[in-house]
């Protein structure tokens, strides 16, 4: 029974291996190097894609791409938005007030609220545009959150 070998996809028999084996490292040995000029021709063939839709390479090729897209952290890109552009400026600025003991009413009073928000912030253009009351656990009306403009 007569002996093949297999050397760089050509069949040879056996003896024809080993004279085949004697020039690939006189090759190997000169400087070209058949595993490099392989991985060369791959990269090639990636480069410029000569594989169809329906193989495998195509298929891993695709994998890759979802893998990348899923995979990869959001830290990774910078936002496409402007870092210091707002969207939305907003133009009042809360303050707190304290209440008074001797106030009992229910609605406070928005004009001495205006009066004591401009000694405050000693701003004489300062306007009042929402009041809300900030309660304690009791449910007693301590001070006033209000926004200014």
């Amino acid at each position: 029974m007569r002996k093949y070998s297999f050397l760089r996809g050509q069949c040879l028999p056996s003896n024809a291996a080993h004279a085949v084996s004697k020039d690939s490292q006189k090759e190997e040995k000169s400087g070209t190097n058949w595993l490099v000029k392989g991985i060369l021709q791959i990269l090639k063939q990636i480069f410029f894609w000569r594989y169809g839709r329906s193989t495998w390479q195509y298929d891993v090729l695709c994998v890759l791409i979802l893998a990348f897209i899923f995979l990869t952290p959001k830290s990774l890109f910078p936002s496409s938005e402007p870092r210091f552009a707002q969207a939305h400026r907003n133009v009042s600025s809360p303050v707190w007030l304290p209440a008074d003991a001797s106030d009992s009413r229910p609605e406070p009073d928005v004009k001495e609220l205006e009066r004591r928000v401009r000694e405050l912030t000693n701003r004489p253009e300062a306007m009042i545009q929402n009041v809300r009351r900030v309660r304690d656990a009791e449910g007693r009306i301590i001070a006033y959150e209000v926004d200014i403009r």
